[in-house]
């Protein structure tokens, strides 16, 4: 699909008011209108640098290079470097044990204290994960027409969609994403705004356990 007139800005294509793209438009049936509606059917493209030679599971829908599963009734996101997380939960779970196994002369209690603290790190962790990093729909045809005044939105070429402020295209994952921060290849997936809120938790459990750890060898080793 060629991209639409418009202004060339680092890549993309910025949307002149009122141009539009008909083709391979998606309607809203539902709401009896003719308004675009966004999907997670993006293209498949050339893949990231760290997630370009991982094999792709051929379970769940594919979002890109990310997959959603249903787990339990629980949706389930598969970052593009899946094989990561159990990795890096492994190596969570030998530290922990080998930060509780010199535990020094401190009471039970305040080790039961710490266990639960590596528990919560390992669980923030999983969250982090395999949660939705904040995908953004896709729109084949310029919604910008149908806002008024409302913001601009942008075509980009790769992914052959139309995207509003807020969003930034992540190579690794192939998808837009809203409130993107980075990729971390340490999860497997993207930091975005949908599961920035458990990274930032998984971070600071991190540094309060190590840090309860500390407070604990010294006091009482």
């Amino acid at each position: 699909m060629a991209a639409p007139a418009g202004t060339a800005d680092g890549g993309y294509a910025v949307v002149a008011e009122g141009a539009e793209d008909v083709s391979d438009v998606e309607m809203d049936v539902e709401a009896g209108g003719d308004e675009p509606r966004g999907t997670f059917d993006y293209p498949a493209v050339k893949g990231g640098y760290l997630s370009k030679g991982v094999f792709q599971l051929p379970c769940g829908v594919r979002v890109g290079r990310l997959r959603k599963l249903q787990v339990c009734g629980r949706e389930v996101w598969l970052g593009p470097c899946w094989p990561m997380p159990p990795v890096t939960a492994c190596i969570i779970v030998v530290l922990s044990w080998l930060l509780m196994k010199n535990g020094g002369k401190a009471p039970p209690v305040l080790m039961v204290l710490a266990y639960l603290m590596c528990w919560l790190v390992l669980v923030a962790f999983i969250r982090t994960a395999y949660s939705n990093p904040g995908v953004a729909q896709r729109y084949t045809q310029n919604p910008t027409r149908l806002e008024g005044d409302g913001p601009r939105w942008k075509y980009h070429e790769a992914s052959q969609s139309y995207h509003p402020a807020g969003t930034k295209w992540c190579e690794e994952c192939e998808v837009f994403i809203h409130g993107y921060d980075h990729f971390c290849p340490w999860t497997g997936t993207v930091i975005g705004g949908g599961n920035k809120p458990q990274f930032n938790a998984f971070i600071s459990a991190i540094f309060i356990t190590l840090t309860y750890r500390v407070v604990l060898l010294v006091i009482f080793n």
